[in-house]
């Protein structure tokens, strides 16, 4: 059991909003494995009746729940970011990961306690970005902020543990997705000391923290003091489960209601088309008066 993230939330909300959205695709899907089962049974002698059940039944379930997890969407990449920066740090042997630590504020992704040190670890994933566009460099500034600030915030919780003193924070930037930033080094430290370094290599850039600056005595007292902290939050994060899923259910709700409001726009512009159309064919229709009068 962890706490819940803040991007894995907003990847629950979206998705399930996502699913109202799509909500009549979803139930004629749903209805295809009923239809196939319906007609295997009523014919006594359709062959490989069981496997073929099977496979509709299987195949069907598959798609919906891929299209439902929306993969795609920028919500759930970050969600899937956060996962992945977490098999990747959990990889360095010696290293204690413990994941998501929610401040007033700040939700930082990893606090990482190394042998030299505490990494304030924040991960971003960029999609698809023009190379030098005020776009990147505006995601690229705001994913250091985030950085820094979740730096600060771990430092004024081991400050108030007595413990700011024996250890150095440092503040980490892992980045995923097709648009991160890109560098021919296997990190890079900003001005700002921020290290941005690539999620998916993490021996390429661990080495940096494995000098024994720390004993390991301090080490035990800051895995402690989070986990006392981490145990507080899971406390919390229980009474917030009923949120979460009332969210969800008012998120896919909006979608249905969204969904038939754009449902009925289509309808009207559709009718107002083919009346606008029957309005241009109707003079052209009429023979002149002239071979009227003739008749």
């Amino acid at each position: 059991m962890s706490v819940h993230t803040f991007a894995g939330e907003q990847a629950y909300v979206a998705n399930a909003k996502s699913i109202g959205l799509r909500w009549r695709a979803y139930l004629g899907l749903a209805a295809v494995p009923l239809v196939l089962v319906a007609v295997a049974f009523a014919t006594p002698s359709f062959p490989f009746k069981d496997l073929c059940v099977g496979f509709a039944v299987g195949g069907v379930v598959m798609t919906l729940a891929l299209s439902a997890a929306n993969f795609d969407s920028r919500p759930m990449c970050g969600h899937l970011a956060e996962t992945f920066s977490l098999e990747s740090l959990r990889k360095v042997s010696g290293w204690t990961v413990i994941e998501n630590l929610p401040f007033d504020g700040v939700d930082v992704d990893h606090v990482v306690i190394t042998p030299s040190g505490v990494l304030a670890v924040e991960t971003k994933y960029f999609g698809p970005l023009i190379r030098g566009s005020q776009a990147e460099r505006d995601r690229v500034a705001q994913a250091r902020e985030s950085a820094t600030a979740a730096a600060r915030k771990v430092h004024l919780f081991l400050r108030s543990e007595k413990l700011h003193e024996a250890v150095k924070i440092t503040p980490v930037l892992m980045v995923w997705g097709p648009g991160a930033p890109r560098f021919t080094e296997t990190h890079r430290v900003l001005a700002d000391g921020v290290h941005v370094v690539q999620a998916e290599h993490p021996q390429l850039w661990s080495h940096l923290f494995q000098a024994p600056l720390v004993s390991v005595a301090t080490r035990e007292r800051v895995s402690q003091a989070l986990d006392r902290y981490v145990a507080k939050k899971l406390a919390r994060d229980a009474e917030r489960v009923p949120a979460l899923r009332g969210r969800m259910w008012a998120e896919f709700r909006a979608g249905m209601s969204a969904e038939r409001t754009a449902r009925a726009l289509r309808k009207v512009q559709a009718d107002q088309l083919r009346r606008r159309h029957q309005r241009r064919r109707r003079p052209a229709d009429r023979p002149p008066q002239g071979e009227e009068l003739v008749a």
